[in-house]
């Protein structure tokens, strides 16, 4: 649906959240607009937001993809991915401590596909656990959390492996 091309941005840091995300929405982002402070947040409430709805009341489950081929993402620790995790949760499903800055509104997705393709294993299974807490805790919907590892098995960033995401947190996917 959308990506996120960097996790923690510190080009940002009176976004209201903290070192708040960057989000690449391609040619549908011609229509948004950013969030004061925040250069790199669009608020795209009256349009993709709108058709997130619409696509959801079809039937259609909307995912949010972290990472790709380009970008800066990742984590420096666990305790900085559990903090991602609350950002998340926050701005994209039934969180509410955002100060304001929900980029698709009233909308909540359905889940999250992780693209991982560089960087570090660090903290990927202490978010998918910290994220798959809150979903499981939620009574609204069942929430979605997938995952597309390279062909090279185990996957360099997601594993298996000690201390990746699929060893650490596997029941947390949807598979």
């Amino acid at each position: 649906m959308a990506f996120m091309i960097s996790f923690i941005d510190a080009r940002q840091p009176n976004c209201g959240i903290p070192n708040g995300p960057d989000l690449n929405f391609a040619n549908h982002g011609n229509l948004c607009v950013t969030y004061p402070n925040c250069p790199f947040l669009l608020n795209c409430t009256t349009t993709i937001g709108v058709d997130i709805q619409t696509c959801q009341n079809m039937g259609v489950n909307i995912l949010l993809s972290l990472g790709g081929a380009v970008g800066s993402y990742g984590f420096t620790s666990d305790s900085q991915a559990s903090s991602f995790a609350d950002t998340i949760w926050n701005m994209f499903f039934e969180g509410t401590n955002n100060n304001g800055i929900r980029p698709f509104g009233n909308s909540v997705l359905d889940g999250v596909d992780l693209d991982i393709e560089g960087g570090s294993y660090i903290g990927y299974g202490t978010f998918v656990s910290k994220l798959r807490g809150y979903m499981n805790a939620s009574n609204k919907k069942e929430y979605i959390i997938t995952s597309a590892p390279q062909c090279v098995y185990p996957d360099a960033y997601m594993g298996p492996g000690s201390g990746k995401a699929l060893s650490v947190s596997p029941k947390s996917f949807s598979w």
